[in-house]
């Protein structure tokens, strides 16, 4: 068979330990492997490059401005990002979305900046961004036009790539829109295409795959191939800022766990902390937001998730709780912790009405939307009772809990049900693969960064979670001894 590494791409020899990395393995004769071999045959013997171990953080334009974009918009944007502080924290990356493009390529058949929002070309935008310690980041498509219906890069993939390292890229975003036939039944080889392409210019891009969790008619849904060769893909269609969203989207990624590690993440979209925005993304109906304790809790969970987190907010006039829960160092450190792990949901608990499929399905033939933007998630008809508890392996002998009273996901946060007492026992933990021998573990509020309580062996950690809130932890042995082993299992 042959066997890559999800980590870096290369085909080991000999077969690495199982329980260091990751392996995509498939039939040797078969057409993906042909195909991932071809990929990364213009570089024999080198390592596909892990540009960024952690979760990429930044931020792109899409959700506060669409199309509404230019020049100046990006520079008052950045230098915002710099006052802040929020580049000091790790917000590098400065992603310009759909609409930078002109109307058509040039005559050379090559991409090119929209002349009135972008009078100075990309380059120049490029090199003021890097001058300021900050990243560019820019949008393309697979297909022959954008989203927005902007020139899109089928059949220019290697031109696109070239141009796209000339002018000091650092990140690109492939959409979907507008595939061809092919495209929209194998989008595998030409998002494959398009990352032997970047691979090809010799720089160094991060490459964000959006594929909205489509399947591959031959090779399934995207987190089973483009480990291999992104950087990033998203799971599921686009986010928008209700709470029912971010519930769906969150519930979607929970099986995703073993298919993110270092260098690959698993994508659920952007962050909608400080956001506000028509509901389902349509324009004319009702905008909607989250609430303090939705963002707080949205944010954590991305962290948790080992998700990018790329900022969706005018963080020019955001007000002090959104730069608030967007710089909390405690919560990025553990989105960037070294591991690269996602937490997964150890404990799911409910109570109350809930939509049951049947009925979902039949609503989702009346209006399509409804299944792109909610999923199968089963959702709460009134009032409901919803628990769960997610933990994540963090290096240094330590992990991440996080408590969460998920509430109503269809009503605000005034719950007929009220906070509940969440408890995680040690056998929950053990479960999850935390090692908590018989040493004591000090608990850390991350969220209010403040040291709490010492659990003792074999004791619980008890929470009172408001609904529609969280709480999140870090625990970690109080005392490590000398040469302990890992916190968590192999």
């Amino acid at each position: 068979a042959m066997v890559r590494s999800v980590l870096d791409g290369r085909i080991p020899t000999p077969l690495p330990n199982v329980a260091e990395e990751v392996l995509v393995i498939r039939p040797a004769g078969s057409a993906e492997a042909a195909a991932e071999a071809a990929a990364f045959a213009d570089a024999p013997g080198e390592s596909y490059p892990a540009l960024h171990s952690t979760p990429v953080m930044g931020f792109n334009t899409w959700n506060a401005f669409g199309c509404d974009i230019s020049e100046d918009l990006i520079l008052t944007i950045a230098d915002a990002i710099v006052q802040t502080g929020l580049r000091d924290v790790g917000y590098t990356y400065i992603g310009i979305d759909d609409c930078w493009q002109a109307d058509e390529r040039g005559a050379d058949g090559a991409l090119q900046a929209h002349p009135l929002r972008f009078p100075r070309g990309i380059k120049a935008l490029a090199d003021e961004m890097h001058a300021a310690g900050l990243h560019l980041g820019l949008y393309s498509d697979y297909g022959v036009r954008t989203c927005a219906g902007y020139p899109g890069s089928y059949g220019h993939y290697e031109q696109d790539a070239a141009t796209f390292a000339a002018w000091g890229v650092d990140l690109l975003k492939f959409d979907r829109c507008a595939p061809t036939v092919d495209q929209d039944r194998h989008p595998a080889r030409y998002f494959r295409q398009m990352g032997a392409a970047l691979r090809a210019t010799g720089r160094p891009i991060i490459y964000s795959l959006c594929n909205w969790g489509r399947s591959d008619e031959s090779e399934g849904p995207p987190w089973e191939w483009a480990p291999a060769f992104a950087h990033m893909w998203r799971t599921t269609t686009d986010i928008f800022p209700w709470y029912g969203r971010v519930y769906a989207i969150l519930q979607a990624n929970a099986p995703l766990a073993p298919f993110a590690t270092r260098g690959a993440f698993n994508d659920p979209d952007m962050l909608e902390v400080g956001v506000e925005g028509p509901f389902l993304n349509v324009p004319g109906l009702p905008r909607t937001s989250l609430t303090e304790s939705e963002s707080a809790l949205h944010f954590s969970m991305w962290a948790m998730l080992a998700a990018p987190l790329l900022i969706g907010a005018d963080v020019r006039s955001s007000p002090s709780w959104v730069l608030d829960i967007l710089g909390n160092p405690e919560v990025i450190a553990i989105s960037q912790d070294a591991l690269g792990r996602q937490a997964v949901r150890a404990l799911d608990e409910e109570d109350g009405m809930f939509l049951p499929l049947p009925l979902l399905e039949v609503a989702a033939l009346v209006l399509p939307m409804l299944r792109e933007f909610i999923g199968s998630v089963r959702m709460c008809l009134g009032s409901c009772r919803k628990v769960q508890v997610w933990i994540k392996p963090l290096a240094n002998h330590s992990a991440a809990v996080a408590l969460l009273n998920l509430g109503d996901q269809l009503s605000d946060s005034r719950s007929s049900f009220g906070p509940e007492t969440i408890e995680v026992a040690a056998d929950v933990l053990m479960e999850a693969g935390v090692q908590l021998g018989t040493t004591p573990y000090c608990v850390r509020d991350v969220v209010r960064r403040r040291d709490a309580e010492v659990v003792p062996e074999g004791g619980a950690v008890r929470r009172e979670v408001a609904p529609h809130s969280h709480e999140l932890l870090v625990i970690r042995p109080c005392a490590p001894p000398p040469n302990a082993l890992p916190l968590f299992s192999s």
